[in-house]
């Protein structure tokens, strides 16, 4: 695996560390909470496509791949918290 690619996960993997940080500690605000999953989500988006980009590997359905996961997860844990 290239140097580059680990450090592209290990940022991925702090800012999800850090998300479930700031997750937790607006726990019980609801549109808080929905911001800072909102603010992940396109974190994720612009994450994948600069992944990709570096790895001159980017195509349109990459980019749709990111954003239905992105969007599936903020339905998915919208709902989760919601109740």
């Amino acid at each position: 695996m290239k140097k580059g690619v680990v450090l592209d996960y290990l940022i991925l993997t702090t800012a999800s560390i850090f998300f479930l940080v700031f997750l937790r500690s607006f726990q019980g605000e609801r549109f808080a909470s929905f911001l800072v999953l909102l603010m992940f989500v396109s974190f994720y988006i612009i994450w994948g496509i600069f992944h990709h980009m570096k790895q001159r590997n980017i195509h349109i359905k990459n980019v749709i791949e990111y954003i239905l996961i992105g969007f599936c997860i903020l339905i998915l844990l919208t709902v989760v918290f919601s109740f």
